[in-house]
């Protein structure tokens, strides 16, 4: 199962981009079943998509930007900046983007160090030249923009286009969709298998739910062949479930309205081939399971004349053990 607490920043090292990326077999099966599960005790209910989840597919990117767009809003940042390559400090735009990733993670770990409070969503985009921005949305004590730019600048990486308050705070959510809707191939390619999104630890108000809560012994799980939209929509309008928490495309719990219904009934509801795929109502016979024990049949041995004047039938035709 894929981590919910997702795409944490971390130092790990960062390699040259692959030629070509194929995400064709991903995208094929994006959305083609649910995982779904249910608390015992509580009765709640927790939808798992089945989705390719990269920024690569035309549907999980537009989920991804809506979740991200909602966590940005709910974290409530206070200020907005743009940090933009100068072409004439780097080689070619990956190296741009690896002097400004290690740039930008050194900044940070220095204004820590001063005692002050640095938590940041920041977002990869491409110019239209094909060089690296690093938008990010901050929170914490403000940075005097003569400070950030001196630090760039000695870093020789670029400088910083723009800074501004976020007011209010719930519409940094419009800048999430604005970059992530412009996240192209091209920009995929740029940063190979690293994240489009970077974000502290603290940025969040509370943290995302583990998965190891919905992996404990309280919690059964079984498997639909239904889209997870589909189940979504007959939970929630015939059953009268209400969302408890919406975290699409990773995961959705749901708390029942007045009475809980038995994993199974759901399941059957959810999709008609289930019941035929977990419990086989039809048992072989008694005739069918001794046909198995037969000894397969071997060449007969001829007696008079051409083997093929033989009956073989009853030379096949004896059971095993028997005279």
């Amino acid at each position: 199962m894929h981590s919910l607490a997702v795409d944490y920043e971390d130092d790990e090292p960062v390699a040259a981009p692959p030629a070509t990326t194929s995400f064709d077999g991903y995208i094929t099966q994006c959305g083609h079943g649910s995982i779904l599960g249910q608390n015992r005790e509580t009765g709640e209910i927790a939808v798992v998509p089945l989705c390719c989840k990269s920024w690569a597919c035309p549907d999980c990117a537009k989920r991804l930007a809506r979740l991200w767009a909602k966590r940005a809003a709910e974290a409530k940042p206070e200020r907005f900046l743009t940090i933009t390559a100068d072409p004439a400090r780097s080689t070619s735009p990956h190296d741009a983007y690896l002097k400004m990733k290690k740039a930008f993670q050194q900044f940070v770990a220095k204004w820590r160090r001063r005692k002050k409070v640095f938590e940041y969503l920041a977002i990869w985009e491409l110019q239209k030249s094909g060089w690296p921005h690093l938008h990010v949305l901050q929170k914490g004590h403000y940075v005097p923009i003569a400070y950030i730019r001196a630090w760039f600048d000695k870093a020789d990486i670029g400088t910083i286009d723009d800074i501004r308050r976020v007011q209010p705070p719930e519409n940094a959510a419009a800048y999430v969709v604005k970059y992530t809707g412009k996240a192209t191939p091209v920009t995929k390619r740029l940063i190979g298998h690293q994240r489009l999104i970077l974000m502290s630890r603290h940025f969040m108000p509370q943290e995302p739910l583990d998965a190891a809560q919905l992996i404990a012994d309280d919690w059964q799980w079984t498997y639909l062949q239904t889209r997870p939209d589909f189940v979504l929509q007959i939970i929630t309008y015939k059953f009268g479930y209400k969302v408890n928490t919406d975290r699409f495309p990773y995961q959705i719990t749901l708390l029942p309205d007045r009475i809980d219904v038995p994993l199974d009934e759901l399941a059957s509801e959810l999709d008609p081939g289930w019941l035929d795929r977990n419990f086989k109502t039809e048992q072989p016979t008694l005739a069918e399971q001794f046909a198995l024990q037969r000894a397969p049949p071997s060449s007969p041995k001829p007696t008079t004349g051409d083997l093929f004047t033989q009956p073989p039938a009853q030379a096949h035709s004896q059971p095993i053990g028997a005279p």
